[in-house]
């Protein structure tokens, strides 16, 4: 296939600029365009990709002066094979601990938190997680030391109020927590995103003098410093992203694709679907990128009654409580659905909200509703956050906890199904003849 006129520009700019940035829409070609570019800068290269599959799948189409990994692979030579026995729970005996907020307030003998007139506000489970939580900033950060910018201050919110010095509390436990993550002769559990820490506090050279960054919109600053790093090598750096895609910064991943100073290149012709979709799209965008589409593939956009569903079809939720709220539904009519959806833990979120309701407190277990003392505080958050946490109160108020728990716990989820119900999150990059 000949490359387009922004592919042509695209493999221009990789021979001539230090750092490059490649803006790409939807479907827009972005992995073909990166195998053209190889074929321009033909040095060591290593594509840098944002999970395992891709890594394979790059692997497959890039030249062999293209080594296609994730930055935890490469990590894990140096810091995480030493590790490795304690990145997971061995098989019999209580050993690898102080991985969850309950787990650090019992190996830690973590405090609660009181006010001034006595009473409890946050419990030692929710005191561990805010450890648990501050550890895993740092590591998705770029910085040296664990220090306050690395406390969830809005989770600690009411903590901070009633304690003002709780902050240096967390902070000590949470240095402590960090030692033991890193020191293989503890029986604290370690993370993949811990030697990975650990490997950008090294400042590696790679020994590339190419590196590509895919998913640049949704690298965390850890990841973003190894790749910078290697500029400090004499490398260049291929950026590749959406700046309008970025969906992780919720765990800490920041958009490069504004942070980082370079030249500039754009593909916007999608060869994912057709043009009524691409000027939705562009709408949606409000002009900031014009996408076009393919000529030879028309596309229909409208309202529900346009998706034919007697054939598959994806149906996409913002959020997974969403999903399985109209799941259930679905399910008691005796639809064919596929749940995309990590339904254990929903089960374990409920199950924890449910416990905290009727006051039951060695059954919250969940990190998400550890932080509350009380169900009238979970209830009165979920009033000003909505969504996620508005439908988990819905259920539980409404008498609806049971009906979730026993269709949810025996629904054999099809490894195949005529619809599918996923997430936003999920769904990305993915490609389906109907969406809903």
């Amino acid at each position: 296939m000949n490359p387009t006129e922004q592919q042509q520009k695209c493999m221009a700019a990789a021979v001539k600029y230090a750092v490059l940035k490649i803006e790409a829409g939807a479907g827009t070609g972005k992995t073909s365009t990166l195998k053209l570019v190889s074929g321009e800068v033909k040095m060591p290269s290593l594509y840098v990709a944002f999970n395992k599959v891709t890594a394979t799948e790059a692997s497959e189409k890039f030249p062999s002066h293209v080594t296609c990994k994730t930055t935890h692979s490469i990590a894990y030579a140096k810091f995480g094979r030493m590790l490795q026995d304690k990145l997971k729970r061995p098989q019999g005996g209580y050993k690898n601990v102080a991985f969850t907020g309950t787990e650090i307030a019992r190996f830690y003998k973590v405090g609660c938190i009181i006010d001034d007139m006595g009473i409890i506000v946050t419990t030692e489970n929710a005191v561990g997680l805010f450890v648990r939580l501050t550890v895993e900033r740092f590591e998705q950060s770029a910085d040296d030391k664990i220090s306050d910018k690395h406390l969830p201050k809005l989770d600690m919110d009411k903590t901070l109020k009633a304690d003002p010095k709780a902050g240096e509390y967390v902070l000590r436990l949470a240095k402590k927590l960090w030692e033991d993550r890193i020191n293989p002769s503890t029986d604290v559990m370690a993370t993949h995103d811990t030697y990975l820490k650990m490997f950008q506090m090294s400042k590696p050279n790679l020994g590339f003098k190419v590196i590509y960054l895919d998913e640049a919109q949704d690298s965390t600053p850890c990841v973003l410093d190894i790749v910078l790093t290697q500029a400090q090598h004499g490398a260049k750096i291929i950026l590749v992203g959406d700046r309008r895609q970025a969906i992780y910064g919720w765990r800490g991943a920041i958009n490069a694709m504004e942070r980082i100073e370079g030249h500039s290149e754009y593909l916007t012709k999608s060869f994912r679907f057709g043009q009524g979709i691409a000027d939705v799209a562009t709408a949606v965008l409000m002009g900031k990128m014009t996408l076009t589409g393919r000529e030879d593939m028309p596309s229909t956009v409208g309202g529900s009654g346009t998706v034919d569903r007697t054939k598959p079809y994806m149906y996409l939720f913002r959020t997974n409580s969403g999903l399985l709220y109209t799941a259930v539904a679905a399910i008691a009519k005796g639809e064919d659905i596929r749940l995309e959806i990590d339904v254990k833990d929903f089960i374990r979120l409920l199950q924890s909200a449910y416990a905290l309701s009727i006051k039951d407190m060695k059954n919250v277990k969940h990190e998400d509703i550890l932080p509350y003392p009380k169900w009238e505080e979970y209830k009165e958050e979920a009033e000003k956050m909505k969504g996620e946490m508005k439908r988990l109160v819905n259920i539980i108020d409404g008498g609806d906890y049971w009906k979730f728990i026993r269709t949810l716990e025996n629904y054999q989820n099809p490894p195949s199904a005529r619809i599918v119900f996923t997430t936003a999150h999920k769904a990305k990059g993915r490609e389906h003849e109907q969406v809903v």
